[in-house]
């Protein structure tokens, strides 16, 4: 699936580009995504996917970090409606590939986490939060992507929270943990309270208390990969299996 979900995305940048003079616009460091890492897609893979374009170029920024512009978005999507590609391999956007290499470097199959690992890793945990704190949901955004990134907030601003008071047997052990405002979003300061109270309960959506966590044993585990909203119905639905 994700062979396929690449190729795709592939395809659409490489439509983007034939119609836009072969640029693809970034959110920020235009420079940092031409440095970052490239998805090499074969000719063979091309011609699967579209026989049109099958001597384009090769080369497409399929991740890596910074989510795109809206009108990127909106092209990739009007695109791939007329070429019949499925909806979901449409572009997310928000791009949490950091936050999926810590949790499945840190957190195992069942959900055990390695905060000591994570506090290793602090410098890349703080990268990641600091695209959040950048980059908050805009009212283009589809319900999936805004869900995915607040869930994706919640639990990487938990693990934030263990970290910077590890070592520590309980989170309860942390004065108020979940009401203290320990983070700040674009120009706000937040709790996680807030966050699951005021945000994520508001988007109609029960499953999400399978999908955060408070660092607990009564609460559900630490899933090890970051949820996305190409993903996410899947998530949910496994989340809810437990």
């Amino acid at each position: 699936m994700k062979k396929s979900f690449l190729s795709i995305v592939a395809l659409i940048l490489i439509l983007l580009s034939c119609n836009a003079g072969k640029k693809v616009i970034a959110q920020k460091n235009t420079a940092h995504l031409q440095k970052e890492k490239l998805a090499v897609v074969t000719e063979k893979e091309i011609q699967e996917e579209k026989e049109p374009v099958k001597k384009e170029v090769k080369k497409a920024v399929v991740k890596e970090e910074i989510p795109v512009k809206e009108e990127v978005v909106e092209k990739a999507t009007e695109i791939a409606k007329e070429e019949n590609i499925k909806p979901e391999a449409r572009l997310e956007a928000f791009n949490h590939n950091k936050w999926d290499a810590l949790l499945k470097k840190h957190v195992s199959a069942s959900g055990n986490v390695n905060y000591k690992g994570f506090k290793q890793d602090t410098g890349t945990l703080k990268v990641y939060l600091d695209e959040l704190a950048s980059n908050l949901p805009q009212d283009s955004w589809t319900k999936e992507d805004k869900l995915a990134y607040w869930i994706n907030v919640y639990n990487a601003f938990t693990v934030k929270l263990i970290i910077d008071n590890y070592p520590t047997k309980s989170i309860k052990d942390i004065k108020d943990p979940w009401g203290q405002r320990f983070f700040k979003l674009g120009t706000k300061w937040y709790n996680l309270n807030e966050v699951e109270h005021q945000i994520l309960r508001k988007m109609d959506e029960p499953r999400i208390h399978f999908a955060i966590v408070c660092a607990s044993v009564s609460c559900p585990k630490l899933v090890n990969s970051a949820f996305t909203a190409v993903d996410l119905e899947e998530q949910l639905v496994e989340a809810t299996k437990g």
